[in-house]
């Protein structure tokens, strides 16, 4: 079956090793190609057929004669020789500086404008799509104008059947913004939802209280895709160290580390007499001088420099008790109303007792708590006291080491994810015919 898929970001395994798109089609039944909105090179074992258009492309068609858009194969040799350096390049993204949040709203107001009114260079577009005569058109997009513009476009192009991914908040009100363009922006975005829902043969988010939420609204076929794991055929127990080793791997942003502080003053309490327990924090984006002092005191909390993601499944072989966290504050608990981390998948694939911190109405929390693959706390005050229990019942590790197991394989596996891709794709494309 051809999937063409319509992306926001360029799909490089060397750039981002945790890629949902290799997660998804590595080893698929799948022949691929790709319509991609952003600078850089592709790069992975996947999809070798390309069609680029970045904002540069849209900012130039504005202001010359030249549209934007163009097609290319990672079997070229002119590609491969600038591979490396377009990586160096795309390297750079992951490290520039934070920028003001006023600052960003204005970026996006203007880039949304340039995308609006930017040329396509539909010839060129419309020459790579029927060479390629896709089956499905695939859509994963974050909440943005301009992956909803393209898909538009491309639907003006040809009729076959689009399906779309996306696990943000494109359409709900009830966020804590200040930004005037920031809701000008919301009003703009669920106007093009709205506009497009019309198109989809079914949508796909991260949770099923969004799925509900846009099934009621908008009428339209909706479900639930995650992320897929490797998960064993057999399980097999994993011994306890002496003292018990915490890990938490993942960023620190949306005050998350705040959550992590948390758990660090539930240790010192614990370890007062002896050190009982240990965490190792793995930060996958900066950390200020701040957040280090505070977290990283050598004794029992300890900030390990970052690792690769396939390095990570080493440091799971020797931990414990995987740690998945979520802020608690206001804002932060609207931004993620619908938010399912792919760190989950992670966690129940880690071979170790999950222990999620997170607001009672997380979906990951909602999911764990649900499935009974993790132990679960609602609030923070009860930190110390879930671990005090996990330290003095050590039956409750191996057991949740088990039904941690047991959610991956039954709902997280490969084979599962990809089986369920291509039963559903079929169905829309048999039920189009």
């Amino acid at each position: 079956m051809k999937v063409l898929l319509l992306t926001d970001e360029v799909w490089n395994d060397t750039v981002d090793k945790n890629n949902i798109l290799s997660n998804w089609f590595t080893d698929s039944a799948f022949e691929l190609a790709n319509i991609y909105l952003a600078p850089g090179s592709p790069d992975n074992k996947c999809c070798s057929k390309y069609f680029q258009i970045t904002d540069k492309m849209m900012l130039k068609s504005l202001l010359t004669k030249q549209k934007a858009g163009v097609q290319f194969s990672t079997f070229d040799k002119a590609q491969d020789k600038n591979k490396i350096k377009t990586i160096k390049k795309g390297n750079k993204k992951y490290s520039r500086p934070h920028v003001k949040s006023a600052s960003a709203e204005s970026i996006r107001f203007f880039n949304d404008i340039v995308w609006q009114r930017g040329r396509f260079n539909k010839i060129s577009l419309t020459s790579f799509i029927q060479d390629f005569n896709p089956d499905i058109i695939f859509s994963l997009r974050q909440a943005s104008r301009k992956m909803l513009n393209l898909e538009r476009v491309i639907t003006s192009l040809t009729d076959k059947p689009i399906v779309a991914y996306s696990g943000d908040d494109e359409y709900i009100l009830d966020q804590f913004k200040l930004s005037p363009l920031y809701w000008l922006r919301r009003y703009n975005l669920r106007k093009d939802l709205r506009e497009n829902m019309k198109l989809y043969s079914k949508y796909y988010t991260l949770s099923e209280k969004q799925a509900d939420l846009y099934k009621n609204i908008f009428k339209v076929d909706t479900d639930v895709l995650r992320k897929s794991g490797e998960f064993k055929d057999d399980f097999n127990i994993k011994e306890v160290h002496f003292p018990v080793k915490l890990v938490y791997a993942g960023s620190l942003s949306n005050n998350r580390w705040k959550t992590l502080l948390q758990v660090k003053k539930a240790l010192e309490k614990m370890n007062k007499n002896t050190t009982r327990m240990t965490l190792s924090i793995y930060v996958t984006d900066k950390i200020s001088r701040h957040q280090k002092r505070l977290l990283d005191d050598g004794v029992q909390t300890f900030i390990k420099p970052p690792v690769a993601a396939e390095s990570l499944t080493k440091v799971y072989k020797n931990a414990d008790i995987i740690l998945h966290l979520e802020a608690f504050d206001r804002k932060n608990r609207k931004q993620k109303k619908f938010y399912f981390s792919d760190k989950i998948v992670d966690c129940l694939a880690s071979n170790c007792c999950t222990l999620a911190i997170c607001p009672v109405d997380n979906p990951g929390y909602e999911y764990l708590n649900k499935k009974d693959a993790a132990v679960c706390i609602e609030n923070t005050r009860r930190i110390y006291s879930a671990l005090k229990k996990l330290y003095l019942q050590h039956a409750m590790l191996y057991e949740y080491q088990k039904k941690a197991w047991e959610c991956g394989v039954y709902n997280h596996k490969k084979s599962v994810i990809q089986d369920k891709l291509y039963k559903d794709f079929k169905n829309i494309v048999d039920t189009k015919v």
